[in-house]
């Protein structure tokens, strides 16, 4: 179970499932991956080995357990303080996206939310998502599956997908934190839970995508090969199957149109090493539209964590971007201290971050990669507020 707590080697594993399942075959827009980008990862997962023994050797990760007396943050009123702030949210956008998606022609989820409270409120709620199982885990009470089960809703009634799949993996790394070995009934449990999901997830956009929840529209876009036509999997499969190995489709993509010759180090830091809350307002154009080029199809804008770096510094910059996130992950692990309570949160979220790299670059994704920042933030608050206390009582 180490090496599935170990951020390095989920590198490795991230990358390597992606590849496998892009070996079925299953779309006719994918073309093969060149010989340099197999080096490319060969070469970065020989690194992420070595870099992994380094961890395991010097800074082994693993759970601590926390209790009642321990807990510094109410959980009951936080979490009521969230829905709080949602409802104001709600009648600030006239209604719930969940709703209005599919009442409404011309709504857009994306809009949801008020400027600046939105992206905080929903970082916060996922984090602390993570941290009630923690809490669960450790003490054994099971009000806090009620108090998660309350907050998971969330991601579900604002029609975020991803961030539900992105909260429910950095849960299930807390759990891998937590047990030395997954008993053979619980392999079971997770395996069918995973099977399930994943259909959901595809008729889920089936019925986003068309009125009678029918999958002619994803199998219009998505071009399947006779291979899959002829299997006997499901047409809702193949949403997982594109939203796993698209990008990685993208980023090969990306290699064989765009032999560049330019260097682009102001935008690559701009870009790729700012969070969106601030590439955002230094960046005239969206990312997206300057790369439309470069992807196997419209439908499909998600390219891995080196494709952008691609097209501004060649192999440079996928490199470039590589060493970037190994020596986050060096000083992540190096500042976030086993006596934070935020301890386990902390480097479970940051192996979702490691893991969700394959689909797109997590540091410029803010909805995740600021999350990791709320164990020091929280941890700061809770000691001024304790000195503040200290000082009152030591004047009264």
């Amino acid at each position: 179970m180490h090496i599935f707590r170990n951020p390095f080697y989920i590198n490795i594993i991230s990358f390597s499932i992606v590849i496998v399942i892009y070996q079925l075959g299953w779309s006719a827009l994918y073309p093969p991956l060149s010989f340099g980008l197999i080096l490319f990862f060969l070469i970065t997962f020989a690194a992420s080995f070595l870099f992994g023994s380094i961890i395991g050797k010097f800074k082994p990760l693993g759970f601590i357990q926390t209790n009642r007396d321990d807990q510094a943050i109410n959980v009951g009123n936080t979490i009521f303080g969230i829905y709080v702030l949602y409802i104001v949210e709600f009648l600030y956008n006239n209604g719930i996206p969940l709703i209005l998606v599919f009442t409404s022609k011309t709504y857009d989820y994306r809009d949801f939310g008020i400027r600046t409270l939105h992206p905080i409120l929903e970082t916060f709620s996922s984090f602390f998502s993570v941290y009630v199982f923690y809490l669960y885990l450790s003490i054994k009470d099971r009000k806090y599956l009620l108090y998660l089960f309350s907050l998971l809703i969330f991601p579900i009634i604002l029609y975020h997908r991803g961030m539900l799949i992105m909260d429910l993996t950095s849960i299930f790394f807390v759990y891998l934190y937590y047990v030395d070995n997954i008993k053979p009934h619980v392999f079971a449990i997770i395996s069918i839970l995973v099977i399930v999901g994943l259909y959901l997830f595809g008729f889920a956009g089936n019925l986003r995508s068309t009125k009678n929840s029918s999958s002619e529209y994803i199998m219009e876009i998505s071009h399947p090969t006779e291979k899959f036509k002829n299997s006997l999997v499901p047409n809702e499969y193949i949403w997982s199957y594109l939203y796993v190995t698209s990008p990685l489709a993208n980023l090969q993509t990306t290699i064989n149109n765009n032999p560049r010759t330019n260097s682009h180090f102001k935008e690559f830091i701009r870009t790729e090493l700012c969070p969106d809350f601030i590439s955002k307002r230094i960046c005239p154009v969206p990312i997206q539209e300057q790369e439309n080029n470069n992807l196997i199809s419209p439908n499909f804008m998600a390219s891995t964590v080196y494709a952008r770096s691609y097209s501004l510094l060649g192999w440079l910059g996928v490199y470039l971007i590589f060493i970037f996130n190994a020596c986050l992950i060096f000083i992540y692990l190096f500042l976030l201290r086993k006596i934070n309570r935020f301890y386990v949160v902390g480097i479970s979220i940051l192996c979702t971050y490691v893991v969700y790299n394959t689909f797109t670059n997590m540091f410029y994704f803010s909805g995740l990669s600021f999350q990791l920042l709320y164990p020091f933030i929280i941890s700061g608050f809770l000691f001024l507020l304790s000195m503040v206390k200290q000082k009152k009582a030591l004047r009264n």
